[in-house]
């Protein structure tokens, strides 16, 4: 469980980072182009002293972050993996040799790598989204993250879908999308198989589609005393349920797939 941390320097971001523990995510996303007048020392601080496993991110506009120089956003990863943070995100389209420059740092330096796709206007076929998968691992990703924007039921139901093949392929993966509509993605795919849930700490985020930290914790002690094994075995049945109700129209949220459990 997750927490994106978009604070705007050191003392905010820590401060916030205390909250998300308090609240039971199990790690946090750093968003460096979300900071201020920073300096690198700064970054190498909120690292060490962070209560939370980081996952070290510096977002470009193309991909929904607010960095616009590519050349110092690339500088800026490539220095801060020398901090040792858990994990960074990697976008799959950077340019190879980019990528796989960063990807082999971070390898040396044991950062995990969260290899990464965003869509901002659509949602692929499942073939495509199968495809992003299979060439963000090639590439080095530890974790396949994948993000997509749907715009009707069919194209959360591709998501869903792609998470429910996935799992067969034994890699870390998290598939979902963004906005209302998707809500449903976001905790979905860990049902389906997937590794990594990303929460807001306030409200639940209707624009991107992320759930509150309190519900998402509710939602994993739900699967917790479910059982994986049970989980695993009931797969098909779920994504029966889901497909069911995606198809008559309806907008799924939270509430329904915290239902599939609970009235197992």
């Amino acid at each position: 469980m997750c927490s994106t941390i978009l604070a705007h320097n050191k003392a905010e971001f820590l401060k916030t980072a205390r909250k998300a523990t308090q609240l039971g995510c199990d790690i946090a996303e750093l968003r460096i182009d979300h900071l201020e007048n920073w300096k690198l020392s700064q970054i190498k601080e909120i690292i060490g002293e962070s209560p939370l496993p980081l996952i070290l991110t510096n977002r470009s506009r193309r991909d929904g972050g607010l960095e616009t120089d590519e050349a110092r956003r690339i500088s800026v990863i490539e220095s801060c993996l020398n901090f040792s943070p858990t994990f960074a995100d990697i976008e799959l389209e950077l340019p190879t040799k980019i990528r796989a420059k960063l990807i082999e740092l971070a390898k040396r330096k044991n950062v995990g790598v969260i290899c990464s796709h965003h869509d901002l206007k659509s949602t692929p076929s499942i073939s495509k989204i199968m495809e992003l998968s299979e060439r963000a691992s090639h590439a080095g990703g530890d974790i396949a993250k994948l993000v997509f924007t749907p715009k009707n039921n069919q194209a959360v139901l591709r998501i869903l879908d792609a998470s429910n093949s996935l799992v067969a392929r034994k890699k870390l993966f998290t598939v979902f999308g963004m906005g209302d509509i998707a809500q449903i993605t976001r905790l979905a795919t860990l049902l389906l198989g997937g590794s990594l849930i990303y929460c807001s700490l306030g409200k639940t985020d209707r624009k991107l589609g992320q759930i509150d930290v309190r519900y998402s914790k509710k939602f994993l002690k739900f699967m917790k005393s479910y059982g994986m094994s049970n989980i695993r075995k009931d797969r098909r049945t779920f994504m029966r349920e889901i497909e069911a109700e995606l198809e008559k129209g309806k907008r799924l949220d939270y509430d329904f797939v915290l239902g599939m459990l609970g009235k197992k």
